[in-house]
């Protein structure tokens, strides 16, 4: 490795390290707000309509990784990874929408969902292809950081989440997961063209 390599490598771990926490953060956003959604305005969601918009979003991770996996070996882990990281990107914005439309929220929150969860397997499972011939030294390691992260944007959504919701309702408290997970599509572009 040379030494000009070094702040690359560190500035593309910090990438995927953004991207991967942003994706967790908003993953569990709905998980951690379940009582609220299923009784605020402006969803106030049954029971059932909960776990259908739950098991949309899980849905996808039964084929999507094949799929992911399919397309970075044809055109590149790096690219594929931005790819599905602008589906969640969308699916983010979606659910943010649906957080401060005035109709059709159910709709909006149900379609958001399905494409952040066409995206969540892959945006975990890609950086595996692009970082590990560049982090062969120290894989292992990496590989515990990376998974530390996913879990930190977890447990962080669990633990913020209820406050922001207090503090300024369900409306924000949908729309911040959703803009911190869009947001992880800026860091998926730096990440690739690194």
């Amino acid at each position: 490795m040379r030494l000009d390599e070094t702040p690359k490598r560190l500035l593309l771990v910090a990438c995927v390290c953004y991207g991967l926490f942003s994706n967790h953060w908003a993953r569990d956003s709905l998980g951690a707000l379940e009582a609220p959604i299923e009784s605020d305005p402006p969803f106030a969601l049954s029971v059932r309509s909960y776990n259908t918009v739950t098991s949309a979003y899980f849905l996808p991770s039964g084929i999507m990784p094949i799929l992911a996996g399919i397309l970075a070996q044809q055109y590149g882990s790096a690219l594929v990874y931005l790819q599905f990281f602008a589906v969640a990107a969308v699916g983010n914005l979606v659910v943010g929408t649906a957080a401060v439309a005035g109709q059709a929220t159910f709709s909006l929150l149900l379609v958001g969902r399905a494409l952040m969860g066409v995206a969540y397997e892959a945006v975990d499972m890609m950086p595996i292809g692009f970082m590990a011939p560049r982090f062969v030294e120290s894989w292992s390691t990496l590989v515990g950081v990376l998974n530390g992260v996913n879990r930190l944007g977890s447990v962080l959504n669990f633990v913020l989440e209820p406050h922001i919701y207090h503090a300024g309702g369900l409306r924000v408290a949908i729309a911040v997961p959703s803009i911190i997970g869009a947001s992880g599509l800026c860091t998926a572009l730096l990440a690739q063209r690194i």
